[in-house]
């Protein structure tokens, strides 16, 4: 019995061995190209503008070593560059990556590359960036890097002899930027993307984590009682790009408060987004350009009952390409007349509302919205009619010019006047609106104005 329950514990030992050497190759993959360590940061020469200052000197790293950039912009303008000599062939699809981290104001980083001739450059500028003050993977993949000047005039970049990277003003001042761990990882096809896994805190009998991404809205992960810290992961079989995720919770068994973080290596963990107070059903979380291996939501406080989710859902880049194209996503999902007409693809009559030559006007459309100025906030109307929900999509339109810009619904036995007036102003213009709600037939109603 001692033979076998020795054996029992070697194997078990041989499994964890297995695990581990299975989260090593989790941080590195087989076919990175490591282009630079930093432990030795002589390869590196600084090129700063006129009225920059820029040394480059070795410091302590995330991992080992760093190569550290003290940026000093004396006249509030221009550019430090750090750059490198290198030799990397590229491949059909790439992402470089460093880890980054600062304490300097926003600016600009610009990663480029230069081909032999040192005349033509590739790039890509992440502008007014807030540099973190801790430790950050940066990736730069081939679909954002384009051509930025040189004889060339475009094309396609296939052989790199030159890597910089450069901190160009923004708001200026002086700072320092750290960076290390700079790879170079050949990218296989989105065609090619393995399915989503997924593992738990714990798991009920019948809720396993793996119902969460099973795409049936019928089956659910339950945690297990007693477990006050639910958490769920998300693996997505390699590091891959996405622009949300979308959380589909039972009713009653959501979480309040939750985290979400991300890695692309199972080590270095970045928070990604958190919520307060969340009320369940749907939430959709606009992460646009994320890129992550394991994705993982956490709960914050203490819970009493089991949570039940019933789908976690990896939506893709276009999905939050824009704030518009977010909205656009989730306006198709949700009933008529709960987002603004546009994003639902139609159009609606707009009339100015402000004085004559203002330098400012806004707007009211045929369905009450005001959009208070260029680029500025929009108001939209709803009533609660005795319960129910009453949207612009549930109610008949007219519009007066009577005494201003009027808009007006009728319908559900009450009637919403939404009337614009501008005052004549022109040098602080402003718009009056009023909204007057009125019984259009003999019931009693009960009714809210949001």
């Amino acid at each position: 019995m001692k033979s076998v329950r020795r054996a029992l514990v070697l194997i078990a030992l041989a499994v964890a061995a297995i695990v581990l050497t299975a989260a090593a190759a989790l941080a590195v993959p087989d076919t990175t190209i490591v282009v630079d360590t930093f432990d030795d940061v002589s390869a590196w020469s600084a090129h700063p503008a006129e009225g920059v200052t820029l040394g480059l000197s070795s410091d302590a790293g995330d991992r080992g070593r760093a190569l550290r950039l003290d940026v000093h912009f004396t006249r509030g303008t221009g550019y430090a560059v750090a750059r490198r000599a290198v030799s990397l062939d590229l491949p059909a699809d790439y992402v470089f990556r460093f880890r980054l981290r600062g304490d300097i104001p926003p600016n600009a980083l610009e990663f480029k590359l230069v081909d032999s001739t040192g005349n033509n450059v590739w790039w890509h500028v992440r502008r007014d960036l807030e540099f973190p003050r801790e430790w950050k993977t940066i990736s730069t993949r081939k679909r954002q890097i384009g051509f930025a000047w040189g004889p060339a005039g475009g094309g396609e970049l296939r052989h790199v002899a030159f890597i910089e990277i450069a901190v160009t003003a923004g708001e200026g001042g002086a700072g320092s930027v750290w960076l290390d761990d700079l790879t170079l990882e050949p990218l296989a096809a989105d065609s090619t993307l393995p399915p989503v896994r997924a593992r738990a805190s714990s798991q009920a009998r019948g809720g396993a984590a793996a119902r969460a991404v099973d795409r049936d809205a019928r089956t659910a992960w339950t945690s297990a009682a007693g477990d006050s810290l639910p958490w769920l992961e998300l693996d997505l079989g390699r590091p891959r790009e996405f622009g949300g995720l979308d959380l589909r919770w039972a009713p009653g068994r959501h979480l309040s408060d939750y985290a979400v973080a991300y890695s692309l290596d199972g080590l270095s963990w970045t928070g990604a987004d958190t919520v307060r107070g969340g009320n369940g059903g749907r939430d959709p979380l606009y992460l646009p350009e994320s890129e992550a291996r394991l994705v993982r939501v956490r709960a914050l406080g203490a819970v009493r009952a089991p949570v039940e989710l019933r789908e976690a859902i990896i939506q893709p880049l276009e999905w939050s390409a824009t704030p518009e194209a977010f909205f656009t996503a989730l306006a198709k999902d949700a009933p008529r007349g709960t987002y603004p007409r546009p994003y639902v693809g139609e159009q609606c009559a707009w009339a100015v509302v402000g004085p004559d030559a203002g330098h400012e006007e806004a707007l009211l459309s045929e369905d009450g919205m005001v959009e208070t100025g260029k680029r500025q906030y929009s108001i939209e109307p709803f009533l609660r009619v005795d319960g129910k929900l009453i949207t612009w999509a549930d109610v008949q339109h007219s519009v007066s010019l009577a005494e201003g810009v009027e808009a007006i619904w009728s319908g559900a036995g009450v009637g919403l006047s939404i009337l614009a007036q501008a005052f004549p102003d022109t040098a602080h213009p402003q718009v009056n609106v009023q909204y007057q709600v009125t019984n259009l037939d003999s019931l009693s109603h009960r009714i809210t104005l949001y």
